[in-house]
């Protein structure tokens, strides 16, 4: 009987240690933004946006400045399904719970917008330095500038520092996701 015992004991040690082929399924790749996200009418580069920024800050323009950030159609389809991680599936609401995310989004946004202009507004300011307060972070289908602060120069040579919302960036083209939380 000890010897049938330790058999099988040999035998379950033997296949213990056996390397067993694994069938593991490849990590689905997480697909990125459609073929078509474009936020339209929007900056080239970062510094033609904030340029065009300072100039409708600086002339009170508030349809120049509310044209500078992303609309209702970029940001339900573009930036709430694609702020998540690189390589994860985008994110999915119900149509509710975007427009609504997109209301308290526009609303704050709206608010600032009217600061902006009363505290900055009637001046010609160049900018002397741009940075992030939050830093940059890319998501899967757009990358963050968090928190624009930027050092400004007026007419007279006065320094001034003011602060905004957040940039997108979708296939190389910038808006302002929002004016709001530069506080």
């Amino acid at each position: 009987m000890q010897r049938k015992d330790w058999a099988l004991g040999l035998i379950l040690v033997v296949f213990a240690v056996q390397p067993v082929a694994c069938h593991t399924k490849a990590p689905e790749v997480a697909p990125g933004p459609p073929a078509d996200a474009h936020l339209s009418d929007a900056a080239p580069s970062i510094d033609a946006l904030l340029d065009q920024f300072v100039a409708a800050v600086g002339a009170k323009d508030m349809q120049a400045l509310t044209r500078l950030r992303v609309t209702e159609a970029e940001y339900r389809n573009i930036i709430i399904p694609g702020n998540v991680p690189l390589g994860h599936a985008p994110r999915t609401f119900p149509e509710k719970t975007s427009k609504f995310t997109w209301s308290l989004n526009d609303t704050k946004s709206i608010y600032w917008e009217g600061a902006l202009l009363g505290s900055f507004g009637g001046h010609q300011y160049t900018r002397k330095e741009v940075k992030y307060g939050n830093g940059i972070e890319e998501y899967a289908w757009f990358k963050a500038y968090k928190r624009v602060e930027l050092t400004l120069v007026d007419e007279t040579g006065r320094e001034v520092e003011l602060r905004t919302g957040s940039i997108a960036e979708v296939n190389g083209r910038y808006k302002f996701l929002s004016f709001a939380g530069g506080g």
